[in-house]
């Protein structure tokens, strides 16, 4: 018995391409029975090219070779309806089943290169200083693609720019995209800052988890607990960052950001804000319609949204608020003034 590939009869699928098909269609669509000249002429062929596709249809069956009215004449004519009908079915399944293996061998590899890449192999050093803005920008950005499963980061100091901030939004966002769970620790303080409270709701409205701490030991990004940046000390005011990568850094550090986050309050509309600046215009919809007793559909209607971009939302709103059902979020709301203060816009009313 042979086994090699070498030896393997080619499959149909390997034998149809566009051009047989193209000769196939012509045949079935024109209803005529056409020599090899003239099938050759119809589709622009070469005669080489002509004869290997028909050779080819022949070969699988579905089309035949029968004589003319002339003596000498040769026709081709398609085979028989169910011949061709099963024949194309079974190309339709060999090259889908070709596609899925295909795509599970990529996915294999990419998946087998990039934890090589993410993890750190013998042509990634375990430690790396990146020294500047632009390649500390760029170690994120490519860190952030690869991400699979989750990022958690902390951010001490003043808050950063509103440039700087503005320009992680969208990397956060990508990962978001891809299902990958971010979760992210802000001094309090940020809350006094409007471009830090702004950012803040922005992290909140795109799914991103939030909590606010009254101190932090220094800034760090966790990615897949296997690659980890934070902060040092550079010369002369330059930007500098250490990467960590392997199994013997970057879980402790992941260990300091979960003491930090067990350590930390989720962001909440304070009594001392009592227009409720840290619950997004949504945010305020969201509570208004709540007290109206509205369905979750009719609600997400109004709103705009998916049911679950919605109940993504109640959570959102009932973490900001300190509540543990829908009910206390509503009281809440209420404590704080914050009923009331949204409108629907003029149009939703006609």
């Amino acid at each position: 018995m042979t086994t090699g590939d070498e030896h393997s009869e080619p499959q149909v699928s390997e034998l149809i391409g566009a051009r047989e098909l193209s000769a196939l269609e012509l045949l079935l669509g024109s209803g005529r029975q056409l020599s090899r000249g003239d099938l050759a002429e119809q589709l622009g062929l070469s005669g080489s090219e002509s004869h290997a596709a028909v050779e080819r249809l022949l070969s699988a069956g579905l089309i035949r070779e029968k004589g003319g009215h002339r003596p000498g004449e040769r026709l081709l004519v398609p085979g028989a309806s169910d011949l061709v009908h099963a024949r194309l079915l079974e190309i339709q399944q060999e090259r889908l089943a070709g596609q899925i293996q295909f795509q599970k061998s990529t996915t294999s590899i990419v998946k087998a290169l990039s934890e090589r890449l993410h993890a750190g192999d013998d042509d990634h050093p375990r430690w790396n200083v990146l020294r500047g803005y632009e390649p500390i920008s760029a170690a994120l950005e490519g860190a952030a693609y690869r991400a699979r499963r989750k990022i958690l980061s902390m951010h001490p100091g003043i808050p950063l720019s509103p440039e700087d901030l503005a320009d992680s939004r969208p990397r956060n966002q990508r990962a978001m995209d891809r299902g990958v769970a971010m979760r992210s620790i802000h001094l309090a303080s940020m809350t006094r800052v409007p471009h830090g409270r702004a950012h803040l709701e922005a992290l909140a409205e795109s799914g991103v988890k939030v909590r606010l701490a009254q101190s932090l030991p220094f800034r760090l990004i966790v990615i897949d607990d296997v690659i980890a940046y934070t902060s040092i000390n550079g010369t002369d005011g330059e930007p500098t960052a250490l990467e960590l990568r392997g199994p013997e850094l970057v879980p402790m550090l992941r260990e300091v950001f979960e003491f930090c986050w067990l350590d930390s309050q989720p962001v909440r509309a304070s009594e001392s804000e009592p227009g409720g600046r840290l619950l997004s215009e949504r945010g305020l919809a969201l509570v208004q319609l709540l007290s109206e007793g509205r369905t979750d559909s009719a609600m997400a209607r109004s709103l705009g949204v998916s049911p679950r971009t919605f109940r993504r939302l109640i959570g959102q709103v009932m973490e900001q608020l300190g509540a543990e059902s829908r009910f206390q979020a509503g009281i809440r709301a209420m404590e704080l003034g914050l009923l009331g203060r949204w409108q629907p816009p003029e149009s939703a009313s006609h």
